[in-house]
């Protein structure tokens, strides 16, 4: 399912976000941001600055919990696990049915997991943060990752697929983000 960002924002093309609650993964948010924006999924992350709308926000949560943001508070699941390597995107979505904010949660207290595993569930989330709530069959966002030497592999792969990073994106993850985020239209000549 696409659940759309508010038109000024699709408009903008960029999602500017904090991640004050995150420092600890700051490292690993940079190069997901970095590898996200590489994707060309029709979208950027993009540093919060002054006189910019916060729209995401990177929190690692220690357990379940909950987190203010501008005109609301988000929370994790009730079973949200800070030891297991995942993340989950709390989408904030008005009455007509659009996002207006996103906060991700990060699994604060996992044991031995690399830089290129944190950059993977961070992406992961990312795309969900972009209206994509759903899971693809393949990709970067398969439902369970497991570890595979220092990067990730969806749970159930053909033998031979290698780890992320780099990251592969499926054909229903493209078509999603496509929907969400469509090409600008080219100038009229």
């Amino acid at each position: 399912m696409a659940i759309p960002w508010f038109k000024r924002f699709r408009e903008r093309r960029e999602l500017p976000y904090v991640m004050d609650k995150a420092t600890a993964w700051k490292l690993p948010i940079l190069a997901a941001v970095a590898s996200f924006n590489n994707l060309a999924l029709g979208v950027k992350l993009i540093p919060s600055g002054e006189g910019d709308q916060t729209l995401v926000a990177f929190v690692l949560a220690n357990g379940p919990m909950k987190h203010p943001f501008p005109g609301g508070v988000a929370q994790t699941k009730p079973s949200f696990d800070p030891e297991k390597m995942h993340g989950q995107a709390a989408l904030s979505v008005d009455g007509k049915g659009v996002i207006d904010f996103v906060t991700i949660f990060l699994p604060g207290k996992v044991q031995k997991i690399s830089k290129d595993q944190k950059e993977m569930i961070i992406v992961h989330e990312i795309i969900h943060a972009c209206g994509m709530d759903e899971h693809d069959s393949e990709g970067i966002m398969y439902d369970k990752f497991l570890a595979k030497g220092t990067g990730v592999i969806e749970m159930v792969s053909p033998e031979g697929t290698p780890a992320m990073p780099p990251i592969r994106v499926g054909g229903k993850t493209a078509s999603i983000m496509r929907s969400l985020w469509p090409p600008k239209d080219p100038p009229k000549t």
